[in-house]
């Protein structure tokens, strides 16, 4: 697997001395360790072949990287307890300069413990709506050059389109734990920190976590098939 030349994907994923960070490797997709993790157990599920966003996944694409995506959140939720938010800050043109959102052209979603708080802020910075989740993601959806996804695994998801949301957005919002937290949301400042023993440790015990979570690896070590949790679900709660 290799991302798109000039991301963190090309560097991690054939760099042998990065591999640890591969936390596992599908058919079509594959799970690593974010390099700069705004909370525990910050993982991303990216596919194989080189698209924009999940939008431009194929159906089948789409729902490995789901089943995936859905297995890492109950990895993390088990190790924690806490809530478990996934979401992706999705682009739908190449984009240079000051209009790139996040520095990442390849499709990438996040799935991260966050606090309780996570889902309000950032359901009230845009004008969200109701979503069926991850797996319904499709890009004949989306007339817009970008849009902003975000899921409580099997609870309740939510998609806002907007044709150049702010970089990183979502990094912000989920890393906000209050006024005063202090904690980095901007992915390349915490690259250039990466000698920061408490980034190193982080990356680490995310990839104890999933490599010490039984049950992530044996779903992951199974041929392919579709898991129930991927279904669209019915319990989606209204935005006010």
């Amino acid at each position: 697997m290799a991302g798109r030349p000039g991301t963190p994907f090309e560097e991690v994923l054939p760099n042998v001395e990065r591999s640890q960070q591969i936390l596992a490797q599908r058919s079509l997709i594959a799970v690593v360790a974010d390099v700069a993790p705004i909370g525990r157990g910050h993982c991303l599920v990216v596919p194989n072949r080189h698209e924009l966003s999940v939008m431009q996944l194929t159906s089948l694409e789409r729902r490995q990287l789901a089943d995936s995506a859905y297995a890492a959140s109950r990895a993390i939720s088990a190790a924690f307890g806490g809530p478990v938010l996934m979401f992706e800050h999705g682009q739908c043109h190449h984009r240079s300069g000051d209009q790139d959102p996040c520095g990442i052209d390849h499709a990438h979603l996040h799935v991260v413990e966050s606090d309780e708080f996570a889902w309000q802020r950032i359901t009230t910075a845009f004008k969200f709506k109701p979503h069926p989740g991850v797996n319904a993601l499709c890009a004949v959806e989306n007339e817009h050059s970008g849009y902003l996804f975000v899921e409580v695994p099997n609870v309740r998801a939510a998609v806002s389109f907007h044709p150049n949301p702010p970089s990183q957005v979502l990094r912000r919002l989920v890393a906000r734990r209050d006024s005063t937290s202090g904690i980095l949301w901007n992915w390349k400042d915490m690259v250039l920190l990466s000698e920061v023993a408490s980034l190193g440790t982080q990356i680490m015990e995310t990839i104890a976590l999933f490599r010490d979570s039984s049950a992530f690896q044996a779903h992951l070590s199974d041929p392919f098939k579709l898991d129930p949790a991927i279904e669209p679900t019915p319990r989606l709660e209204e935005i006010s």
